[in-house]
């Protein structure tokens, strides 16, 4: 996964307190139905960049392999590795008429498997974000009510990871890469730090677009290395009001903040993005 603006010289790391705040205010937006905070964390803007449509293209086919990093976590949550249940997604924005070489890119490469979206690369220079890159290609092929966990492979964005290796597992007595899978629940302070990253917030977006407000949230994340070093991440996510010890009961003529009625492609006609 890359991003032209941070794979670059960016080796400082990010602060805990600043990322957990940032965290706990995307959680917050996430869970509850409060207006004022969604402007908040979701600026609107009155620019509506237009992309002409030769300049972006999909493709799905039948999946060729899943990341082995990924099957052992599929495994064990009994989910299907069969080919035949996955199938390869890509966005890709260019423009013909210009070489290779000097294209600006925004593309976006994954999996759509049972429950499950499988993000192994992105990257956006100035077209629209990640997460409504990948609601657009999920809701192509299954109902949003059916994604259940997010996995980003491979991950390369410098700060985030540096920021996770470097100080998420020291500060919580961990030691990078370790061994075993690390779970950080819902509402902790590595939770939300987690949620606070550039990687947390495409996967924020991502749920609170695709479901609205206080309909749907991230359960927990969890991070890992894989044999490579590299490290890996999963966002599980519920329905609040299954969530265990959650009696509430939604009720969507209540007045809340339902984003997942606005359209779902190109959405970043109406929302960008804070800092």
């Amino acid at each position: 996964m890359s991003d032209p603006k941070l794979l670059d010289t960016d080796a400082k790391l990010q602060d805990y307190s600043s990322l957990e705040a940032k965290g706990q205010k995307m959680q917050e937006c996430i869970e509850s139905q409060n207006a004022e905070l969604m402007v908040e964390v979701l600026p609107t803007t009155n620019k509506s960049p237009v992309i002409p449509k030769n300049k972006l293209w999909k493709r799905k086919a039948l999946a060729k392999d899943i990341p082995a990093h990924v099957i052992n976590t599929l495994n064990e949550l009994e989910i299907s590795t069969d080919l035949e249940d996955w199938t390869n997604i890509m966005c890709l924005e260019r423009d013909p008429s210009v070489n290779d070489r000097f294209q600006i890119w925004n593309h976006l490469v994954g999996l759509v498997g049972p429950n499950t979206l499988v993000i192994e690369n992105m990257k956006r220079s100035d077209g629209p974000h990640a997460s409504e890159v990948a609601l657009f290609l999920w809701k192509s092929l299954q109902d949003i009510k059916e994604l259940k966990r997010v996995f980003v492979t491979d991950v390369c964005h410098g700060p985030t990871r540096k920021f996770i290796q470097d100080k998420l597992y020291e500060q919580n007595d961990s030691l990078w890469p370790g061994t075993d899978e690390k779970v950080w629940e819902q509402g902790t302070s590595g939770y939300k730090a987690l949620l606070g990253t550039k990687v947390g917030r495409v996967v924020g977006f991502l749920v609170l677009q695709g479901f609205g407000q206080a309909q749907y949230r991230i359960s927990r994340v969890v991070t890992w290395a894989s044999p490579e070093n590299t490290l890996q991440m999963r966002f599980d996510i519920e329905e609040i009001s299954k969530a265990p010890g959650n009696d509430q009961v939604l009720d969507d003529s209540a007045g809340g903040n339902n984003l997942a009625s606005t359209p779902s492609f190109p959405s970043w006609k109406f929302w960008k993005r804070g800092s």
